[in-house]
């Protein structure tokens, strides 16, 4: 993940547990925007469009919607877009979807725990790579 996107990462119990909370809502909320009223709009304004364009138009919409994770993060999103609007158009519901989208999201919990900068300094710093501030120099959490 790009330093941007890293810093967004849950670090604390609390934080990964509204981290599960906001996953499990953007799967929800994204499959219903990108593929479920997104493409009924599209299908209404532009029936001639078939399925590869259909899934072509909620992909770039959705990579677009991911600008904020930088060209790697567009790219994967615009991937997994396509991968979602495949599923809604093929098995017409949005369920398939939103739990894949949810447990793609809910992967990054994982990938937040096991990342070198969370086990660099044994457990004391395995929820926190961050000093506290006002840490003292000698302390095991780093310098102030």
């Amino acid at each position: 993940a790009t330093a941007e996107v890293d810093a967004l990462l849950p670090r604390t119990a609390t934080e990964r547990r509204g981290f599960a909370r906001l996953a499990l809502t953007a799967g929800f909320c994204e499959e219903l925007l990108y593929r479920g009223f997104l493409l009924a709009v599209v299908v209404a304004e532009a029936p001639e469009l078939g399925p590869w364009r259909l899934v072509l138009v909620s992909a770039l919409a959705f990579a677009v919607a991911h600008t904020y994770q930088g060209v790697t993060g567009m790219l994967t999103a615009g991937v997994l877009g396509a991968g979602f609007g495949v599923l809604f158009l093929g098995t017409g519901s949005l369920l398939l979807p939103v739990l894949y989208h949810a447990l793609i999201d809910l992967r990054l919990l994982v990938l937040s725990v096991r990342t070198p900068r969370h086990r660099a300094s044994g457990p004391a710093r395995a929820f926190s790579p961050r000093p506290p501030p006002g840490a003292r120099a000698d302390s095991p959490r780093g310098p102030a």
